[in-house]
Order: C-alpha cells, then sequence, then structure tokens
C-alpha cells in the first residue's frame, strides 16, 4: 500500500510500520513525521527508502525524527540546494557515506533542546568527502560524534549552545490574506522579543517584523512572489540575539500548468500540475459541450487524459486547479 500525504509518498512496511518511497519531484522544506494516521490506522514512520529524495535538486532542509532507524542509500544524493539537515536521536545512527552524496549541506542535532544557526558556507560533497562539511551536536554529544562511523568524518563538529527558549512547532501555510506563521515556546528564559525573518528561494533571510515574547502566530499579508521561508530569531533583555534553525515554508502559486502533445494524435492528453493543486480537468466541444471530464482533487502531479473516441477536431481544455483556471484550444487529430 502507497500513499501520499502533505505531497511525501509512504508505503506500508508491517502492521504499524511505513516507509518514506521515492519522492523524485518534492521540493521546499521536508518535515518528517514520526508517524501518519491513514484510513484509520496509525503507523510510525521508520525508514527512508534508497534513493527517496535524490535529485531533488529544491529540496532546502531536512528534519528527520528519532523514529527513523534506517537512512536507504543515496537517499538525498544530489539535493543540490540542500542547506540544513535536523536530526534527532539520542545516539548517532548508522549511515552510507553516500546518503548525502554531492549535497551541499550543513548539519543540525537536536534531541533535546534547539540549535543556534550558524552561517556556513555551503560546500559540495562527494560521496564519501565529508571534510569540508560542518556537524552540529548539542552539548554532551560531541564524543560520540567525534566517535561515531561517517559522521566523524566531517570536517567541523561543533556543539550548540543552549537557546533562551525552546521552539516547539513552527508552521506556515497560505490563507486568502496571505501567508500564516504559527508557533509554540517553552522553557522561556530572558526574552523581550521575537523576530520574524523571511526569504526567497534564495536564502538570504531578512527582518520582518519584532513580536512581542507573547505572540503565537502572524499573517503576512504581502509575501514575496514564489516561495517564502520564514524563521524566528529572539532579542534577550541583555541585546543578545539567537537564530533558530527551523524553516516554515508556503509554496509559492505558480501559473504553470501545461499540457502536451498538441495536436493529440496518439489518444492521450498530459496534464502538468507544475506543483499545483489540480482540482478537474475537463474538454468541451466548440459548442460548449463537455465532453471528457476528469476530477484530479489535490493532484500534483502528471494527469492522462483519455481522447480516444473523440471525433477529429478543435475542442476547449480546461484545466483548474486551488487558485486559477487555464483555458486553451487543443486539436484532436
Amino acid at each position: 500500500i502507497t500513499f501520499t500525504v502533505s505531497d511525501v509518498k509512504f508505503t506500508v512496511t508491517g502492521l504499524t510500520t511505513i516507509e518514506i518511497s521515492a519522492n523524485p519531484s518534492f521540493t521546499g522544506v521536508l518535515t518528517i513525521p514520526s508517524s501518519i494516521t491513514y484510513e484509520g490506522i496509525t503507523y510510525d514512520v521508520t525508514s527512508i527508502a534508497n534513493n527517496a529524495f535524490a535529485g531533488c535538486t529544491s529540496l532546502t532542509s531536512i528534519t528527520i525524527p528519532n523514529t527513523i532507524t534506517n537512512i536507504g542509500d543515496y537517499a538525498f544524493a544530489n539535493c543540490s540546494s540542500l542547506t540544513l539537515v535536523t536530526v534527532n536521536w539520542v545516539s548517532p545512527i548508522v549511515i552510507n557515506p553516500n546518503v548525502f552524496g554531492d549535497v551541499p549541506i550543513t548539519i543540525g542535532y537536536a534531541p533535546s533542546k534547539i540549535l543556534n544557526t550558524y552561517k556556513i558556507k555551503p560546500v559540495v560533497l562527494a560521496n564519501t568527502k565529508l571534510s569540508s562539511a560542518t556537524l552540529y551536536v548539542p552539548i554532551g554529544t560531541l564524543a560520540a560524534y567525534k566517535a561515531a562511523p561517517i559522521w566523524k568524518d566531517f570536517g567541523t563538529i561543533l556543539e550548540q549552545n543552549s537557546l533562551p527558549l525552546t521552539l516547539t512547532s513552527f508552521t506556515a501555510k497560505a490563507i486568502s490574506t496571505g501567508n500564516q506563521i504559527n508557533w509554540s515556546t517553552s522553557n522561556v528564559v530572558n526574552v523581550k522579543n521575537i523576530i520574524l525573518q523571511r526569504s526567497g528561494a534564495d536564502n538570504n533571510f531578512e527582518y520582518l517584523l519584532t513580536l512581542p515574547v507573547t505572540a503565537r502566530e502572524y499573517t503576512d499579508t504581502k509575501p514575496l512572489a514564489g516561495d517564502n521561508y520564514y524563521r524566528l530569531s529572539t532579542i534577550d533583555n541583555d541585546g543578545g540575539t539567537k537564530t533558530y534553525p527551523q524553516i516554515a515554508f508556503v509554496k509559492g502559486f505558480r501559473n504553470e500548468m501545461s499540457f502536451y502533445p498538441n495536436p493529440v494524435s496518439n489518444g492521450v492528453l498530459n496534464i502538468v500540475s507544475g506543483g499545483n493543486k489540480l482540482q478537474s480537468v475537463a474538454l468541451f466541444d466548440l459548442n460548449g459541450k463537455k465532453v471528457v471530464f476528469v476530477n484530479t482533487i489535490n493532484n500534483t502531479e502528471k494527469v492522462l487524459v483519455n481522447t480516444q473516441g473523440l471525433v477529429k477536431g478543435v475542442y476547449i481544455l480546461e484545466i483548474s486547479s486551488e487558485k486559477t483556471k487555464v483555458v486553451k484550444k487543443v486539436v484532436v487529430n
């Protein structure tokens, strides 16, 4: 059994366990849940398949829960935009050198405390050449990671300073008035204000606004064109600042829905979603009669429309997503 939740594909591997399977087109921020409920059954997410996200050049950040006990070969190979990985194991798990092959990467580790963010220029790693990469570990775990195979090969291994609050959740979503960002905190000590930062796809975070430490949400009514990334920092009562590694992501709408071939000569019209959530695809004849209808609720992948049986001629194609509609002429031969 394979199913998709939040644009990530999972495959059932046991009565209550699932594996993250191939997701070759994933973009943005990947936050892997520790469990998923599907058709009334709760599954623990325990593994990441071989090549699961290989070649996802727009994957920028990964958070991995401690329920993951195995990461397959080349799982994140050639993810050229990947700059942050946050893991939650008390002890480092065993991985092969090729897991992050050819990936510019910064590693974060947070079993109990939220990590600070260091501005390190990403470098490209060959499969087993980790000497230029940086591994971040929490206080007290430095020795374990320096002794662990593969992890010990990172050129720089640093312990993190504890932060003045624990960011227990940080999410963002598109709503009718803009992008809504929500967060929750605990263990707040000596914090004066919270600063919200925003970045586009260039990963260049800039100041957005200052909020009171009691704030728990904000709506960005004028988001950037395209993808939007958000993160938080804090200002201490003594003037010091800390930045948190969690990144919330809202995928920007792009009118990239397309179709091919035109004319249609093989009886199949391909509809490409361009990352948009398709709702329906329809063909009308020139008299306005609907001759083909495909329900594609929230489909973000390619849709195949069968045109066999249609009379040769010109038709009106209507592709509807949750935010827009594309209407084009298409010829059926």
